[in-house]
């Protein structure tokens, strides 16, 4: 079976009814909006960027990525260092980086921490372990020259054999499994010709931050080790795009982080993702159908069988799983009201008037 995210288109989801409720186009065109960022974008050929790094995992790692990262970094590029509380800045580098205490082990707060510290539109996001080559903004910075681009895909390779890729951003299936794409192709223009990365992985990628916040950021209550295929779905459910930039090749030192971490069953993250990002299937048969699927894997691929069984743990509806796939569809709705104007939208502009949206419609319920 291909690929259910190479093979199928997303259409927006639009109620007419909507143009009569308390939003209006009026409303979004009687505001201040700010110029896009783009022309500032093209100004320059290395855009300003916000890297941030989360302290998890090995500290002798997390030491390798940031030395490199402040070693290979351009002027007005800043440094966000997040951790969980047990950072003391041994070297003193407050100075130079902005030091995050996100008081949490979860990787969806602290990056949202660090979200809300950065002061750059792009960010970077690198896990320890992972290197950037010398001249990666300048790699990634055309992938965002079209303010659709809501993400850029680099390729990742192990730092003791560069020719095979670690993984080139992640795909997904019909059951919303956590792939790697490209994991053990070499690296060559056919290979990269043929990868359809749907977004970046986590350990590392690039994202345009007013549309994370439009998409409400990453979710808290989603796992670790599925928040990278969770923002990227919901990215594409709200019409933004990921590029993918070969021409950008991280490394990184331990590549057994990657493909241990993408091995591991995720079976209660995918079935509760049916549920957040399918749009025209049953979530229950949507559910059996891939649970059946991985049942009749576990054959050839043991560990199938607790990927089955975490499916089946989630098949009773979520309610703030339902709650976000409504708030998709509203942000959605908003979006084409106003691209049928023919006004322009840009993602921050949007993100407030869904803000404000949520407060009238809270306050009417409320009244």
């Amino acid at each position: 079976m291909k690929d259910f995210f190479h093979t199928s288109t997303f259409p927006i989801l639009y109620d007419r009814k909507f143009l009569n409720s308390s939003f209006s186009v009026a409303d979004y065109h009687r505001r201040d909006h700010p110029s896009s960022s783009l022309d500032n974008f093209m100004a320059t050929d290395s855009p300003r960027f916000s890297i941030v790094v989360p302290l998890v995992g090995d500290v002798n790692l997390f030491e390798l990525t940031l030395a490199s990262l402040l070693r290979d970094r351009s002027s007005g590029t800043e440094v966000i260092l997040v951790h969980d509380g047990t950072y003391e800045d041994p070297y003193s580098l407050g100075s130079e980086i902005t030091i995050v205490d996100a008081q949490s082990r979860r990787l969806a707060s602290m990056l949202n921490q660090a979200l809300a510290s950065a002061s750059a539109d792009l960010i970077a996001i690198v896990r320890p372990g992972v290197e950037l080559p010398e001249n990666w903004q300048s790699d990634i910075g055309p992938s965002f020259a079209d303010e659709k681009s809501a993400s850029a895909v680099p390729v990742i390779v192990p730092l003791a054999d560069p020719g095979e890729i670690v993984a080139a951003g992640l795909k997904t299936n019909y059951g919303f499994q956590r792939i790697l794409e490209g994991d053990g192709d070499k690296i060559a223009d056919r290979v990269f010709g043929r990868l359809r990365p749907i977004g970046p992985t986590q350990w590392a990628a690039f994202y345009r931050r007013s549309i994370l916040e439009l998409a409400g950021n990453f979710d808290t209550t989603v796992d670790d080790q599925y928040l990278d295929l969770d923002i990227a779905l919901t990215l594409n459910r709200l019409g933004y795009r990921s590029h993918f930039a070969a021409q950008c090749i991280a490394t990184i030192a331990r590549p057994a982080l990657i493909t241990k971490q993408a091995d591991q069953p995720h079976g209660n993250s995918a079935q509760r993702a049916i549920t957040r990002h399918s749009r025209d299937d049953s979530a229950l048969g949507r559910g059996l159908l891939s649970f059946a699927k991985e049942v009749v894997s576990t054959l050839l691929q043991p560990s199938m069988f607790f990927q089955a069984m975490g499916r089946v743990g989630a098949f009773g509806a979520n309610a703030s799983d339902q709650k976000f796939a409504k708030r998709i569809e509203r942000v959605n709705r908003m979006r084409l009201a106003i691209e049928k104007s023919g006004l322009k939208i840009h993602a921050s502009d949007l993100a407030a008037e869904v803000q404000l949206e949520t407060q009238r419609s809270t306050q009417k319920r409320a009244a």
